[in-house]
């Protein structure tokens, strides 16, 4: 079967330990988009470690039983947050898809706010930048060294924050970029592939400053992750060069 291109929004949440108040968030969501009358879908990626009992699984397929248009995906990982991303994207339909994470760290309107930048200007990208933090010293540092690693690595002309912050969400792009992407990332890498794809095939992006609270759930990303992230990047250079 074929993808329903009347389908004009995706919009995929990152549920993983999502606490009970994101029925709130998603309500949120699903009101907002009701009242544009966009046909839409919401899907919810639930995916979940075997060794770990996460109620979350159950609380969000609960949820979406008597909620409008929701998808829900829950499967048990094979990878971190870019395994949770690609499980959405594989099987949304929209003709724009959004991506947030599902941690209430992000408003419920940024969803539509990025919808309607990419919309009004044409674009084929829209993300945000974080310009308030609550969510502590730890998390801004890490996010502080992944961006500094990232302009080092695959420097850019570009000066009005379109590439500022490349792990900030909600992330919306046109169904041609998703299908012209083919990410690979299975971790948070993932942020900074499509990045970096962005960049190098010139796509046209618009960026937002937004206010990113503090989150009660804890960081999934340690210290480990630098090393991680830094060799993921040398290696996307080196074979870029090698395909140069």
């Amino acid at each position: 079967m074929g993808r329903n291109k009347s389908i004009e929004v995706s919009v995929i949440v990152l549920c993983y330990k999502a606490s009970n108040l994101i029925k709130t968030f998603l309500d949120e969501i699903i009101f907002e988009a009701d009242k544009r009358s966009l046909k839409y879908e919401i899907i919810l990626v639930v995916n979940y470690w075997a060794n770990q009992n996460d109620p979350t699984p159950k609380m969000i397929k609960d949820y979406a039983k008597d909620a409008k248009n929701c998808v829900v995906i829950s499967k048990e990982k094979e990878g971190h947050m870019g395994w949770d991303m690609r499980s959405g994207l594989e099987i949304s339909q929209g003709n724009v898809i959004i991506v947030i994470d599902g941690d209430l760290q992000f408003n419920s309107n940024l969803v539509f706010k990025v919808y309607d930048e990419l919309k009004y200007n044409n674009l084929d990208l829209c993300k945000t930048y974080r310009v308030e933090r609550e969510d502590g010293i730890y998390r801004s540092v890490i996010s502080k060294i992944f961006n500094f690693i990232f302009d080092l690595l695959f420097p850019t002309a570009d000066k009005n924050k379109n590439f500022s912050d490349i792990n900030s969400k909600p992330k919306a792009f046109t169904r041609h970029v998703y299908e012209t992407m083919n990410l690979k990332s299975n971790d948070w890498f993932i942020d900074c592939e499509i990045m970096i794809f962005a960049r190098e095939h010139n796509l046209k992006i618009g960026s937002m400053p937004i206010r990113f609270y503090k989150s009660d759930r804890e960081s999934f990303v340690k210290p480990v992750a630098i090393f991680e992230f830094l060799k993921n990047l040398i290696n996307y250079k080196i074979r870029s060069i090698k395909d140069s």
